[in-house]
C-alpha cells in the first residue's frame, strides 16, 4: 500500500560529474499557511456558502464523479441568509448551539455530504518467519508488531528488561524504581513474580510486596518501606505470619491464614494475553485484515466492498493487493499502525492496571469500566479505529491520526529501568515529548504524508493534564487533541503543581515556543467519565428549573487555608482558593466562612456521597482548574447543571466551535468577588435557555461510540448484555466521537480548501511535488532559486575592481534596462508570452500543467480578505518526466486558462498557489472565475510582474534624486561620495543572549556603533541571524523603529520566529516584553508560526478593526433590505446610506492598520513588500537586510530609501542571487549592493563572523583557508564530532573518515545527456546510493543523509535509485538544484555552499582526472588526499 517513501531535500551545488554525500542537521520548517489566531474567545472567519466536496483521486473516472459540460453548476446557497443566528449569535445544528459560521456550514454543507467510492488497498506482504509467534505482521508494510519483550525484524530476539537498577552495598536491590524485585523478574516484561519453587508462581510481587515494611512511628505517620530488606515472609507457609506466595485464595477469603496488604494482583493481563490477533489480521486492534483473511469477517467500515481480484496464475511470492471499493463519506481518517511500543506495549507492561485506560476484564472477560479521566485517548482511539471514516487508503485521506498514547507513557514514566529518566532530570513532561518526537520521526521514515501538508493534516493526542504544552516543535503545525485548552494569553507557564510535569524548563531547541493550545486548529476534548447507568436512569441532565434549589455549587480541593488542602500556592493558578475565600460554606483551619457566603451558595472541600446529585440540584456550578486541568466541565454538563467557567485564556471542550455563550457563563479571574452578583443578576428567561440548551448538548459529552462498541463486543463473545450496555444503547444524539469528526470537517474546510482537483497520475507527481518541499526548505536559507536554472544557462561570474565606484545616475541608467531584461526572461521562462513554444514543451519545462478538471468550487475568508481558493489536478495524461511539477512552489502566481486554449489567450483568473499536495493543488485566487470550470483547463507560471514593477518604481524614485526624504544622508554613504561614520567610543551593551561567541560581540558593538552603515558577513555555520536577532534587540533597547527584511519570505519569517520569544505577546517580565513585532505580508504567503504576529491578525484585534467589523454587518443587513426593497426611492436611499458606511468602513480598517503599524517597534516584510502602500509615509531609524548577498541591489533600495541608516547581513562568498537572464547577469546585474559595499569599503564597515556551530573542523578547514584566510574556527562542540558518535551508529570503515574521497577515474563510468540535454551518469549515481546504502547499515538515519548534484538528470536518476532503497526513501536534503558543469565549477560559492552543508561527514563522487584540470577544484582534491580518505568507485563493486 505504502511505497515507503521518506522525507527528503537537498542542499545545492557539488563537484563535477560528482555527488556529495553530507549529513546535516534536520531542519523543520511549516510551508502552509493556517488562519491566525484570533483574540481570545473571538470568532474565527468562515465562509458563507457551500458547495458539494466530493471525489477519489484513483485513476478510474467512474469513482470520482464530476460535472458534465452539460450539466448547469449548482448555485451557491448564502448560508447566511438561510441559517440566521439567535440573539447568542449562535446556529442549532443537531441540537447544539454552535458558533454561528460553524452552524451554518454544518447545516448546509456537512448534512450535504454525500458518499464516494474510495479504493482500500488491501495487503499481502509476508514478514520474516510469520514474526516467530511472538508477534503481529503489519501485511501492509511487511514489518513486524512484536510483543512486549520481544525484538527484531521477526521477533525472535527476546529482550533483557531488567526489574532492578545495578546493586550497591547500601542498596542490594538497586535504588527504587515501580518494577524493583527482591525475587523472580521476568525480563521480557520486567515484571516482579513470586517465581518457581512457590505455590503460586506467576502471582505478581509488585512494588512494596517483596520488602520489609516498619511500623508506623505514631497513629498519624505513614508505613514505611526499606527497600534495601527484601521480605522473605511473602513466600511463608507460616499460618501466623503475613505471607503472600503460598496462601491458597479459599484459605485467605475463610481467614484461615494471612495475606500481605501491599501485596496485590496490581498487574494486567492476568486474565488473558495482550494483541494476539488470529491469522492474517493486524493492527493495534486485530481490525485490519489482509489477503488472507475471510472477507465475512471484514469490520463495518470496510463492507459493503466490490473487490478486484487478480489472475491468480499470475500470484507469486507475496500475496498481491486487494483492491476493495468502499462507499464512504468524507472526512477520511487515515489511522498510523505504528510500532507497538507507543500504544500497544505500553498497556501490555502497565504495573498497575488501571493506570492510563477506560476498563480492564475480570475472569469471565466481562468489563470493568475504570474512572482515569484519561481514560479518553483509548476512547477516541477506538472509535476512529471502528469508524466508517476510517480508511487504509493515506492517499484518499483528509487526515492522519498518530496513535501514541501519552497518558500511558506520563503514567509508566517510572516502571522500570529501561524508561530512562536520566537525560530528563525527572520530568515525565520531557520524557514524553521524546516518546512523541520519536513517532514523528517513525512516520516520516516509513510513511510519505507527513511532507504534503508540513503535517497540517496530522491529528495528535495530548491527554495528560497540560495538554500539548509538551509538544515538540516538529509536529506542532498539526493538529493537537487535549483536555486543556491553555493559550497562553495570561497563564503563560507550566500550570500543574506537580513538578515532574512541569515543562517550563523543557529546551526551546525542543519544544520550540508554541502556546500550549491554538484554538485555530486545536480542539478540546472532554475527559473519559465512568459509563454511569445510575445517573442515566435518573436523568439528572433533565431535573427541571424547579428542582434545582442550589444557586452555585462546588465541591473540590480548596488550597492551603483548609484541612487537608493542597499547600502549594500555584494548586488550580489560586483560583479556587479566591472563590473559597469569597464564597466558602464550610469553615477554614481558621474557622472563618467566605466573606460573602451564602445559604444557596455551596463551595466546600468537603467529600459527598451525592456528589452527581448535588450537582444534578444546582443551577450554576463551578468549573476551575485544579492541579493543571481539572474535568469538572463534564461533571457539571452530565447533571444539567450550568458551567460557570473561571479560568482566563483557558479552552474547555469544543469551546472553539460550540457558542458557550449559550448554555454556560464565562467568568474572568479578576471578577471573581462579583460572581454571586453576576449570577443572580441572569433572568429566569436566560437561565431556562441555557439548562435546555445543556439537555440538548450534554451526549456529546459522553463517549457513547466507545461504549457501545465495548458493548457489542462483549455481547459477541460471552453473550454477555448488561445494564450499562441497555441504558446507553437507548442514549440518541451525537456523542464526543461524532462531535470530533464535524469539528475536524468543519476546521478543515475553514483552514483551506475551497476549489478541488484531482491529479490521477500519482506517482511521478509524488517525487515532483517532494522536489517542491525540498525547494522550500532551501528557501529557508536563501538559496530557492539562486542554485535552480541559472547554472543550467552556464552562468558565469565576472570580476570587477575592488576599488571600483558607481554614482547613483550609472546605477539607475544601467540598472533600468537589466530589470527589463530580467522580467523579459521569466515571463519567457513561465510560458505567458512564450508563443514559439508549445504546450508540450511547456510541460516539458515544467512551467505548465495541462488536462486539469475543477471539482468545486467555494469561497472562504482569511483574515480581512476575501479569498476563493482552486483545487486543480491532472485529469489524463502522463508527466513527461520527473520535472513537470518542478517550477510549481506555493507562493508562485499562476493563471487558469482553458486547456486547448492558445498561448496568447486571456486567462480565466490568476492567483497564487496556496497549497500543493502529492496528488493536488490549491490555488488562491480574488476571484473564482464564473464560467469554463467544467471543461479541461491547465495552469500556468507567471512572472511576479509586481517585483518588476516595485524595482522599477524604485529606480525613478532614486533618479528624481533623494536629497529629502529619511535616506537622504545614506545615499551618498552607499554610493561612496560621502565616508561612513561610527561613534567616537565603542558602543557597550548587555547580551540579551548569553550564549554569544566573541566575535558575535564584536561585531554587535560595530553595528550599534555605525552611523550610516554596518556589513555583517557570515561564512556559513556562524550564527548570523543569531546575531541579526540581538543587534534587533539592542536597537529596540535604544528606542529604534526598524524596518527588518530579507529577499524570501521564509527568510523573513525565520527572523519573525527568533523574535517572537522576546515580543510583547510572549508577556516576559524583561524590557525586551515591550518589542513589538509586525510581519507585513500576504497570509497565503506566511508560516503558519509566525501568523500571530502578522498584521493582518493584529488588526483584527484592534478597536478600529472592531468597529468595521460593525459597520460590515450593518452593511450586510442594508444590502438584505435592497434587494427586497420594491420602491425606487427606498432603494435610492439604501444605496446612499451604503456609500456612506462603505467609506466609513475603509476608513476604520485604514485605522486599524495605521494604528498597528505605528505601535510597532519592528516591522518586518520581503524587501518588495517594503513598497506596500501600507507603510507609505513611514519612515525608520535602522533598515536591516538579511541574506543581502542573495537579492539584487535594486530590491535593496526599496527598503534602503525608508531609513536613515541600514545593517546588511550576507556572506558575498555563498550563493548568488537568482538571474534568469544570462545577458542581464554578464552586464552586473548580479553583482550585489553587499558585494560592491564590501569591495568599496572593506573591513570599515564590515566585521567578520569567525566561530561556526555546525561542521566538524577538517571539513571546516577547506572553506576557512580557501575563501576566509583562515579565520574560521569551528566551536568545540562540533570541532571533532563524528559520524560513529551520533546514538546508535556503529563505527566503520563508512563512518569513521570525516573526509571520503571516491574516484570513479578508470571505473568506465560514462556521461550521458537526456532529451534536456542535461547530463547524468548511471555508475557515479550507484557509487552515490552504495555509499548511503552503507552509512544506513551502518546506524546513520537516513533522513540525516544529502545528495547534492550539479545536474537534473542526475537528480532524476538518484531518485529513480533511491526509489529501490527502503532504507533510503528518506534522504534529507536532496535538493533538484540544477547546474552546468563549467558555471559550476568556475564558482567557488557554490562549491563553498555544497562542501560546507555537510556536518560530520563530507564524501566528493568524482573523476579526478577530469576535475584537477580546474586550479580551484585540484586544491580540493588535494585537500581531501591529504585529510581524507581516498577510495575508487571499484571498491563498491555492484552494490
Amino acid at each position: 500500500m505504502f511505497s515507503l517513501q521518506k522525507w527528503k531535500c537537498s542542499w545545492s551545488v557539488a563537484a563535477s560529474i560528482a555527488s556529495i554525500l553530507a549529513l546535516v542537521s534536520v531542519v523543520h520548517l511549516f510551508l502552509y499557511p493556517v488562519i491566525p489566531s484570533l483574540d481570545y474567545l473571538s470568532l474565527r472567519q468562515a465562509q458563507n456558502s457551500c458547495l458539494p466536496v466530493n471525489g477519489s483521486i484513483e485513476g478510474s473516472e467512474k469513482y470520482a464523479p464530476r460535472m458534465s459540460s452539460k450539466e448547469t453548476p449548482q448555485r451557491v446557497v448564502d448560508l447566511n441568509v438561510r441559517y440566521p443566528a439567535d440573539l447568542h449569535n449562535a446556529v442549532t445544528y443537531n441540537g447544539a448551539p454552535w458558533k454561528a459560521e460553524v452552524g451554518r456550514w454544518l447545516s448546509g454543507c456537512n448534512s450535504n455530504i454525500t458518499a464516494v467510492e474510495i479504493v482500500e488497498k488491501i495487503g499481502g506482504k509476508s514478514c520474516k518467519n510469520e514474526c516467530s509467534g511472538q508477534g503481529v505482521c503489519n501485511r501492509d508494510l511487511g514489518q513486524c508488531r512484536c510483543f512486549h519483550g520481544f525484538s527484531g525484524d521477526g521477533c525472535s530476539e527476546r529482550m533483557q528488561l531488567n526489574c532492578n537498577y545495578p546493586e550497591s552495598e547500601k542498596q542490594p536491590y538497586g535504588r527504587w524504581v515501580v518494577s524493583i524485585c527482591p525475587a523472580y523478574c521476568d525480563t521480557s516484561r520486567a515484571m516482579c513474580f513470586c517465581g518457581e519453587g512457590t505455590k503460586y508462581p506467576n502471582r505478581p510481587v509488585a512494588e512494596a510486596c517483596g520488602f520489609k515494611i516498619t511500623s508506623p512511628s505514631g497513629p498519624d505517620a505513614p508505613r514505611h518501606t526499606d527497600w534495601a530488606l527484601a521480605d522473605r515472609d511473602v513466600f511463608t507457609t507460616n499460618r501466623s505470619e503475613p505471607g503472600w506466595c503460598n496462601v491458597d485464595p479459599a484459605e485467605a477469603y475463610a481467614s484461615n491464614v494471612r495475606a500481605k496488604e501491599e501485596c496485590d494482583c496490581k498487574y494486567d493481563g492476568l486474565w488473558g494475553r495482550f494483541c494476539e490477533c488470529e491469522n492474517g489480521w493486524y493492527g493495534v486492534d486485530c481490525s485490519i485484515p489482509s489477503v488472507i483473511s475471510s472477507i465475512r469477517e471484514w469490520p463495518k467500515w470496510l463492507r459493503p466492498a466490490n473487490i478486484n481480484v487478480p489472475d491468480s496464475a499470475r500470484l507469486t511470492g507475496n500475496l498481491v493487493n486487494l483492491n476493495a471499493v468502499v462507499q464512504k463519506k468524507r472526512p477520511l481518517i487515515y489511522v498510523y499502525d505504528l510500532p507497538p511500543d507507543f500504544n500497544s506495549i505500553l498497556m501490555e507492561g502497565r504495573h498497575f492496571k488501571l493506570e492510563c485506560v477506560n476498563r480492564i476484564y475480570d475472569d469471565r472477560n466481562a468489563t470493568l469500566w475504570t474512572d482515569q479521566l484519561y481514560g479518553a485517548q483509548m476512547a477516541i482511539y477506538e472509535s476512529i479505529l471502528a469508524s466508517p471514516y476510517r480508511t487504509l487508503n493515506g492517499d484518499e485521506a483528509d487526515y492522519f491520526f498518530v496513535p501514541v498514547l501519552d497518558s500511558c507513557i506520563i503514567s509508566r514514566a517510572d516502571d522500570a529501568p529501561h524508561f530512562s529518566m536520566k537525560d530528563h532530570n525527572g520530568l515525565r513532561s520531557s520524557f514524553t515529548l521524546e516518546f512523541y518526537k520519536k513517532a514523528h520521526e517513525h512516520i516520516m521514515q516509513q510513511y510519505p504524508y507527513w511532507n504534503q501538508s508540513s503535517g497540517k493534516d496530522h491529528i495528535w493526542f495530548f491527554s495528560w493534564d497540560e495538554g500539548a504544552c509538551y509538544a515538540p516543535k516538529e509536529i506542532w503545525n498539526s493538529m493537537m487533541l487535549v483536555h486543556w485548552g491553555n493559550t497562553n494569553s495570561k497563564h503563560n507557564h507550566s500550570t500543574t503543581a506537580y513538578w515532574g510535569d512541569n515543562w517550563d524548563t523543557i529546551s526551546s531547541d525542543r519544544r520550540g515556543n508554541h502556546t500550549c493550545f491554538d484554538p485555530e486548529k486545536d480542539l478540546v476534548l472532554p475527559a473519559w467519565k465512568i459509563p454511569d447507568e445510575r445517573s442515566l436512569e435518573a436523568k439528572l441532565w433533565a431535573r427541571p428549573r424547579e428542582e434545582r434549589r442550589t444557586l452555585f455549587y462546588f465541591n473540590g480541593n480548596l488550597g492551603s487555608t483548609y484541612e487537608n488542602g493542597r499547600p502549594e500556592a500555584t494548586y488550580s493558578m489560586g483560583i479556587r482558593q479566591k472563590v473559597a475565600e469569597e464564597f466558602g460554606s464550610s469553615p477554614n483551619k481558621e474557622g472563618k466562612l467566605g466573606k460573602q457566603h451564602a445559604k444557596d451558595v455551596v463551595v466546600t472541600p468537603l467529600r459527598t456521597n451525592n456528589y452527581h446529585e448535588e450537582l444534578a440540584n444546582s443551577v450554576f456550578c463551578g468549573v476551575m482548574p485544579g492541579d493543571g486541568w481539572s474535568g469538572r466541565m463534564e461533571d457539571s454538563i452530565l447533571q444539567g447543571c450550568i458551567p460557570v467557567v473561571i479560568q482566563d485564556g483557558i479552552y474547555l471542550p469544543y469551546e472553539n466551535v460550540l457558542n458557550y455563550e449559550s448554555f454556560a457563563v464565562r467568568i474572568r479571574e479578576h471578577e471573581i468577588p462579583n460572581l454571586m452578583h453576576f449570577l443572580r443578576s441572569i433572568n429566569e428567561t436566560e437561565v431556562e435557555s441555557k439548562l435546555a440548551y445543556v439537555k440538548k448538548i450534554w451526549q456529546r459529552f459522553l463517549y457513547r461510540d466507545s461504549v457501545l462498541l465495548e458493548a457489542e463486543r462483549q455481547n459477541a463473545t460471552i453473550g454477555l448484555f448488561e445494564n450499562w450496555a441497555a441504558k446507553f444503547s437507548e442514549i440518541v444524539g451525537d456523542d464526543a466521537f461524532t462531535t470530533l469528526v464535524q469539528c475536524v470537517h468543519i476546521l478543515w474546510f475553514t483552514l483551506v480548501v475551497a476549489i478541488r482537483v484531482e491529479l490521477l497520475s500519482s506517482g511521478i507527481v509524488k517525487l515532483a511535488a517532494e522536489e517542491r518541499t525540498q525547494r522550500h526548505r532551501d528557501a529557508y536559507s536563501g538559496r530557492v532559486k539562486s542554485a535552480a536554472l541559472a547554472m543550467e544557462k552556464g552562468k558565469s561570474i565576472s570580476k570587477r575592481s575592488s576599488n571600483e565606484k558607481v554614482t547613483l545616475e550609472q546605477f539607475v541608467s544601467t540598472m533600468a534596462p537589466l530589470i527589463d531584461m530580467e522580467k523579459e526572461a521569466e515571463i519567457s521562462l513561465s510560458m505567458s508570452s512564450g508563443a514559439m513554444r508549445s504546450l508540450d514543451s511547456a510541460q516539458k519545462k515544467g512551467s505548465t500543467i495541462l488536462n486539469l478538471k475543477c471539482v468545486d468550487a467555494q469561497y472562504f475568508e482569511l483574515v480581512e480578505n476575501g479569498l476563493r481558493h482552486g483545487y486543480y489536478s491532472r485529469q489524463s495524461g502522463d508527466l513527461v518526466n520527473f520535472g513537470v511539477l518542478l517550477q510549481f512552489g506555493t507562493h508562485d502566481v499562476v493563471v487558469l486558462k482553458p486547456n486547448k486554449s492558445d498561448l496568447g489567450s486571456p486567462p480565466l483568473g490568476q492567483g497564487v498557489v496556496y497549497r500543493i499536495k502529492d496528488s493536488s493543488i490549491t490555488v488562491a485566487f480574488d476571484d473564482i472565475p464564473e464560467e469554463g470550470l467544467n471543461s479541461p483547463l491547465r495552469l500556468e507560471k507567471l512572472a511576479n510582474e509586481v517585483t518588476y514593477r516595485r524595482m522599477k518604481e524604485t529606480l525613478i524614485q532614486l533618479s528624481k534624486g533623494v536629497q529629502k526624504g529619511p535616506a537622504a544622508d545614506l545615499v551618498p554613504v552607499l554610493f561612496g561620495e560621502r565616508p561612513p561614520t561610527t561613534s567616537e567610543k565603542d558602543i557597550k551593551f548587555t547580551p540579551v543572549n548569553s550564549n554569544l561567541d566573541h566575535s558575535q560581540k564584536d561585531a554587535i558593538s560595530k553595528a550599534l556603533s555605525s552611523k550610516d552603515l554596518f556589513l555583517l558577513h557570515g561564512p556559513p555555520g556562524t550564527g548570523k541571524t543569531t546575531t541579526v536577532v540581538e543587534i534587533i534587540l539592542q536597537e529596540v533597547k535604544r528606542g529604534s523603529k526598524i524596518l527588518a527584511c530579507a529577499a524570501s519570505n521564509i527568510a523573513v519569517d525565520n527572523i519573525v520566529e527568533r523574535l517572537v520569544p522576546h515580543s510583547a505577546s510572549s508577556e516576559g517580565k524583561s524590557i525586551l516584553s515591550r518589542v513589538k513585532l509586525v510581519r507585513v505580508g500576504h497570509p497565503a504567503r506566511l508560516l503558519p508560526q509566525v501568523l500571530e504576529s502578522a498584521l493582518d491578525a493584529q488588526v483584527l484585534r484592534g478597536d478600529n478593526s472592531s468597529l468595521a467589523n460593525d459597520i460590515r454587518k450593518e452593511m450586510k443587513a442594508l444590502n438584505g433590505k435592497l434587494l427586497k426593497a420594491k420602491d425606487r426611492n427606498t432603494k435610492r436611499d439604501i444605496r446612499r446610506e451604503l456609500k456612506t458606511l462603505s467609506k466609513e468602513e475603509r476608513k476604520r480598517q485604514q485605522l486599524a492598520v495605521t494604528d498597528v503599524l505605528k505601535n510597532a517597534d519592528v516591522i518586518l516584510t520581503t524587501l518588495t513588500g517594503a513598497l506596500t502602500k501600507k507603510l507609505e509615509g513611514f519612515s525608520f531609524d535602522l533598515v536591516i537586510i538579511d541574506e543581502a548577498a542573495q537579492a539584487l541591489e535594486v530590491a535593496c533600495w526599496i527598503a534602503l530609501l525608508k531609513g536613515s541608516r541600514c545593517i546588511l547581513a550576507g556572506d558575498h562568498l555563498q550563493l548568488p542571487p537568482t538571474i534568469q537572464s544570462v545577458e542581464a547577469e554578464k552586464k552586473g546585474l548580479g553583482r550585489t549592493l553587499f558585494e560592491r559595499l564590501a569591495d568599496l569599503y572593506g573591513d570599515d564597515v564590515m566585521s567578520m563572523l569567525t566561530v561556526q556551530y555546525r561542521m566538524h573542523e577538517l571539513i571546516m578547514n577547506w572553506s576557512s583557508e580557501e575563501l576566509y584566510h583562515g579565520k574560521i574556527k569551528a566551536h568545540a562542540s562540533v570541532a571533532a564530532h563524528t559520524l560513529y558518535e551520533l546514538d546508535d551508529v556503529k563505527k566503520s570503515s563508512s563512518t569513521e573518515p570525516t573526509l571520503l574521497l571516491i574516484d570513479i577515474a578508470g571505473c568506465d563510468m560514462e556521461e550521458k545527456k537526456d532529451e534536456e540535454d542535461s547530463t547524468l551518469n548511471e555508475g557515479e549515481a550507484a557509487v552515490a546510493v552504495a555509499h548511503a546504502r552503507r552509512l544506513v547499515e551502518s546506524g546513520v538515519q537516513a533522513a540525516n543523509i544529502g545528495i547534492i548534484t550539479p545536474y537534473a538528470a542526475q537528480v532524476v536518476l538518484l531518485k529513480m535509485l533511491r526509489s529501490k532503497e527502503d532504507k533510503l526513501k528518506m534522504w534529507k536534503y536532496l535538493q533538484s538544484m540544477v547546474f552546468k558543469a563549467i558555471g559550476f565549477l568556475s564558482d567557488r560559492r557554490r562549491m563553498n555552499v555544497a562542501v560546507t552543508r555537510a556536518r560530520r561527514q563530507c564524501c566528493i563522487i568524482c573523476d579526478t582526472e577530469t576535475v584537477s584540470g580546474d586550479k580551484f577544484l585540484k586544491r580540493l582534491i588535494e585537500y581531501f588526499e591529504e585529510h581524507g580518505e581516498y577510495l575508487s568507485a571499484s571498491e563498491y563493486g555492484t552494490e
